[in-house]
Order: C-alpha cells, then sequence, then structure tokens
C-alpha cells in the first residue's frame, strides 16, 4: 500500500511532483491558467483518457462501505484501504461522489461488466472531462463544497488499479483486507488463447486504443485497432478482449509488435531490479532488451520522447532512461531517470541524452 507524507515539506514536495504530472495532461497553453486557478484555491477541468481515466462511484455505494462512520475523512480512509493508496477525488456537492483516477483507457472496463453499471459506477475516458482539485487541497471544506483529494496523488502516474472497483461491489467491509477478492484490469478484459504473464496482460490492456478513438468497424472487430486494415483484406483477427458491443481485435504483425514492445520493456526492467549501477549509470548489459523496446517503440508511431514519472521529459534514446522499479505491480508502462531532475519546468528543453 502507498504511504503518505507526514511532515509538511514533505507533504508540499508530493503537491509539487503532482501538479507538474496533472498539468501535462493539458495542451501546453492551458497550463499556466490551471496553475493560477489551483494556486487560487479553485478546481480546474481536466481532460480524462490521457494521462488517466476516472471512474465515478455513488454516493450510494461508498457510504454502504462506511457503515456508521458517515465524515469525510472517515469515508477518506476507506477509499485509500480499498484503492491501496491509488488517487481519489471527492466531490462533495449533494450526493457526493467519488472518483478513482486509474489508467487512460481503464474506463472501457466498465463496458465488460454489467455488475458495474447496475452500481451506478460511471467510466470517464476520451472526450470526458473531470473537475481536479489543487494538488495540496487534500481535505474536506464545508463552507466551499470544492473538490479535494480524498486519496492525494502519491507519486505521479502512480493509478488505481480498476480491479478494486470490485471489491466495492462483491465485498462487505470486513473483507477488503483479503487479498483474494482483488480482481485485476487485465482479468477483466484480455481474452487469448495464450497464457498470459500477470505483467504482460496489464501492459498489453494499455495497448488497446480506447474505444472513443476508433472507428464502428474497430469497435466491432471488423478491423486491426492498430493499423486500420481489415479482416476481408486477407488478414487474420485476433480478438484483444472486450464485451457488451464492443469487441477490438488485431493483427498478427500489429499484434506481435506489440507484444514484442511490452517483453523488451519487461526484459529490461527485470535487468534493472537485479543491478545496482543501472540505478546510477548507463549499464551495457541492460542494452539488448532496451533497443528492442526502443525499436518497437518507434516502429508503433510513438512519440520519441517519454514523460518520467517524476515529470522530467527524455528521449527513448537517452542512457540516462530507466524502467520505473518503484512499483511491484505494474499497470502501464512507466520510466524513471539516472542523475537530478532537469525537467521540473514544463518549459524547460527535453533531455536527449546520449544515443546508446
Amino acid at each position: 500500500m502507498t504511504t503518505h507524507p507526514d511532515n509538511t515539506s514533505d507533504r508540499q514536495a508530493v503537491a509539487g511532483s503532482a501538479e507538474h504530472w496533472l498539468l501535462a495532461a493539458l495542451d501546453p497553453e492551458l497550463r499556466e491558467g490551471t496553475r493560477q486557478q489551483w494556486q487560487a484555491g479553485r478546481s480546474a477541468v481536466m481532460p480524462t483518457g490521457r494521462l488517466f481515466s476516472a471512474v465515478g462511484l455513488p454516493h450510494a455505494l461508498v457510504l454502504a462501505h462506511a457503515g456508521e462512520q458517515q465524515e469525510f475523512s472517515a469515508i477518506d480512509e476507506v477509499m485509500s484501504k480499498v484503492f491501496e493508496g491509488g488517487p481519489v477525488i471527492c466531490d462533495p456537492c449533494r450526493p457526493a461522489r467519488w472518483y478513482a483516477l486509474v489508467p487512460p483507457n481503464a474506463a472501457l472496463w466498465l463496458r465488460q461488466s454489467e455488475a458495474w453499471r447496475a452500481a451506478g459506477i460511471v467510466g470517464l475516458g476520451a472526450g470526458s472531462y473531470i473537475s481536479v482539485p489543487p494538488p495540496d487541497a487534500t481535505a474536506h471544506d464545508p463552507r466551499t463544497l470544492e473538490p479535494y483529494w480524498a486519496v492525494p496523488v502519491s507519486l505521479p502516474g502512480d493509478l488505481c488499479d480498476p480491479g478494486h472497483v470490485d471489491r466495492l461491489i462483491t465485498t462487505t467491509p470486513d473483507q477488503l483486507d483479503q487479498e483474494d477478492t482483488v480482481m485485476t484490469g487485465a482479468d477483466v478484459l484480455l481474452t487469448s488463447d495464450e497464457p498470459w504473464d500477470p505483467d504482460e496482460a496489464r501492459l498489453m490492456i494499455q495497448e488497446v486504443p480506447a474505444a472513443e478513438r476508433l472507428t464502428r468497424q474497430q469497435n466491432r472487430g471488423e478491423s486491426c485497432v492498430w493499423c486500420g486494415q481489415a479482416a476481408d483484406e486477407g488478414m487474420d483477427l485476433t480478438r484483444l478482449g472486450g464485451g457488451l458491443g464492443w469487441w477490438p481485435h488485431g493483427c498478427a504483425a500489429c499484434g506481435q509488435l506489440r507484444i514484442t514492445y511490452v517483453r523488451a520493456y519487461l526484459a529490461w526492467r527485470r535487468h534493472v531490479l537485479d543491478c545496482q549501477s543501472c540505478r546510477t549509470e548507463w549499464c551495457p548489459d541492460g542494452w539488448s532488451p532496451a533497443l528492442t523496446h526502443q525499436i518497437a517503440h518507434a516502429a508503433t508511431g510513438k512519440a520519441a520522447r517519454v514523460l518520467c514519472a517524476c515529470g522530467c521529459p527524455l528521449a527513448l534514446t537517452s542512457r540516462r532512461l530507466l524502467p520505473y522499479v518503484e512499483t511491484n505491480i505494474l499497470f502501464h508502462l512507466r520510466y524513471s531517470h539516472t542523475g537530478p531532475c532537469h525537467g521540473r519546468d514544463m518549459a524547460a528543453p527535453v533531455d536527449e541524452g546520449t544515443e546508446r
């Protein structure tokens, strides 16, 4: 479970990192205005489906787990327990609603679960917006009824597991500590004849584009979600999961490219976990999986630069770049770097580093 800082200076440092990360979800020309709104103590409207999506939890569902404790602070503790410290926003206007921030296309898992929809749970993905409070607004204010962080961002990019939503629906409050009640988002969506490593499955899910960005044919499984080629053009398509009218499929070439991309990242990460020198300097032994990941990344058409968990933008070819190793469970590809941070200012030049 994620722990939260106790002293004021640590909380301010975490809030600063969270602000930098959240602003990356906005177009550059909107960032300064949003920062000023936060400094004035007001919430700002931000798009979902970029850095994160959101799962809206209705008042009645949350209160059922709070029992006799109806104070916002007590309910916030329940949210922290359910989502293991992942970030949750509370909009206290009656009736109150809580929003768990989840990986960018995780709102699509809502399409797979009738139980979620029956419980009044709302998924906010690409094309939707959410009111985001200032990063340091971490307590309910009954005078303003402004949204606040029921569970604040503890680490940029560290999001909630959508599978934990099932804990609210299927478990009683005294069962929340039982690990066997947890269902990961990858288990909900990904289907394949191939047995998947849990980390592979979670990362592959994030490679499936959001339904809102796909054509009608792609959402129906009639063409590849990546290249757009149709099944009737001599291509075999493989189902990537889905349900309730959403059946994404991928062609063999695109699917294999994403698998290579994900597996190379995980191989690189496993090396870094076991190699102390990688944490401080470039290591030639980790070069092979890093290069494979870099080549596959370029082949997918993704941007050549990535945003590290600390908020620093780096070129994927930079020797300073590392896979993120500060968490045991991965829900999307994340990066860190050696040496000091240089990208705190959103207008600062990107560190291209020395190419591998």
